[in-house]
């Protein structure tokens, strides 16, 4: 549907993966061990904190595990595995990228967000915030 915000959301993921590529462009922007060390470097889930792209865990977990043939829990430990390199990551986010194009959705994306938002919602109707 035209209108129905799909393809704004789309270009949204589309928009928050470049920036996450383009964090990690090259081998010299990547580490393992930490969100972002001293020297500028940032492992997978600090170019995805740096890009305000948490949203596409489910997305890169699903690239991994396509990508190794394993399944990863957490972004970190895929990023953090002893056989995991720079060119990995970069596949991986390609192939994230690519699932955004063609508008697939990996297990737990749509569950996510809704599970959030109950969440909220409990917490606000607990301490009287008004929804």
């Amino acid at each position: 549907m035209p209108f129905d915000g799909t393809s704004y959301r789309r270009n949204e993921a589309l928009a928050k993966i470049d920036a996450v590529m383009d964090l990690l462009s090259t081998e010299d922007r990547w580490c393992k061990g930490a969100l972002k060390n001293l020297t500028g470097q940032r492992c997978l889930m600090g170019a995805m904190q740096e890009a305000s792209a948490l949203v596409l865990k489910p997305y890169i977990l699903q690239g991994a595990c396509d990508a190794t043939g394993k399944t990863f829990h957490t972004v970190e430990s895929f990023n953090d595995r002893r056989s995991t390199t720079h060119a990995l990551v970069i596949d991986v986010l390609h192939r994230a990228r690519r699932s955004i194009e063609m508008g697939q959705v990996p297990p737990g994306a749509r569950t996510a967000p809704f599970v959030a938002w109950c969440r909220a919602t409990a917490a606000r109707l607990r301490v009287g915030i008004p929804a």
